[in-house]
């Protein structure tokens, strides 16, 4: 929300139901923690990761809190 407020034009890739003023990319309808019966977080990540892919000419900077699972991205980083 800092950068918005500073005039940077931000996305951010989450769950439908986030809050923010930055451009939202929406992985999943509602917080996976949120879901009513269990998910594989990793199906949802992929999904994350391939939304981030067919846009990565679009950004500057990447910033992922995804560990491991995002070694994937690195050649197009």
């Amino acid at each position: 929300e800092q950068l918005v407020g500073l005039g940077h034009q931000v996305t951010l890739f989450a769950s439908g139901d986030s809050i923010t003023s930055a451009e939202l990319v929406s992985c999943s309808p509602i917080a996976l923690r949120l879901a009513a019966s269990p998910v594989d977080p990793l199906a949802y990540q992929a999904t994350q990761h391939e939304l981030l892919r067919q846009r990565i000419g679009d950004f500057d900077i990447v910033h992922l809190h995804d560990g491991f699972t995002a070694f994937s991205l690195m050649r197009e980083l």
